[in-house]
């Protein structure tokens, strides 16, 4: 993956298919492939980016994580992230989003140092459980997060827990799991 995709799309209202549009990750962060590989998909309106994230197994959901409410350290339980950098700058935006909707952000000016900024407004999430997994939407104000066509992304799930496997779309060169690494977040692609 060179550049991850953005959808342009005109309604709000409609979303395409995650299991049939969106972009695989099959490798976890140390090349082993995974049968039922995570999934996500971007879109973007004239005012709103949109995430759209799953997996196709069982998820472990913080135990005070609550539906559409904000709730740090996600991180420890299966989650899907997304990391949006300024091309110019070191500045990113951490975005963690659990399987039931609980969410979680924070602006960085550099790698692992927050910025002091008010909390994210307008935030919008959904979570859905079912046999086949489970899927999460979360839909942000793009006057909220500084978007960009120049802007750089990587998308990142963290998933299995307590066993966590890391999943990242953007190749990053740590031995170790790091997703805080902006200079190599990937370029994004805009479509119709």
């Amino acid at each position: 993956m060179n550049t991850i995709n953005i959808t342009r799309r005109e309604q709000r209202s409609k979303f395409p298919s995650l299991w049939s549009y969106g972009d695989s990750i099959k490798l976890d962060w140390y090349g082993k492939i995974s049968s039922l590989a995570p999934q996500f998909l971007c879109t973007l309106d004239a005012t709103h980016f949109h995430f759209l994230a799953g997996d196709r197994n069982p998820p472990t959901i913080h135990p005070e994580a609550q539906p559409g409410k904000f709730q740090p350290e996600l991180w420890k339980y299966d989650v899907a992230e997304f990391f949006l950098a300024s091309s110019d700058s070191s500045s990113y935006l951490e975005f963690n989003l659990a399987p039931n909707g609980a969410w979680w952000s924070e602006f960085f000016e550099e790698p692992r140092v927050a910025l002091d900024r008010p909390r994210l407004a307008g935030v919008e999430t959904f979570g859905e459980q079912t046999d086949d997994g489970w899927q999460v939407r979360a839909s942000i104000p793009l006057s909220e997060i500084g978007f960009t066509p120049e802007s750089l992304l990587n998308v990142t799930f963290i998933l299995g827990t307590p066993k966590q496997r890391f999943f990242t779309s953007a190749p990053l060169s740590s031995a170790e799991p790091d997703f805080h690494r902006p200079s190599e977040f990937l370029p994004i692609s805009l479509s119709s």
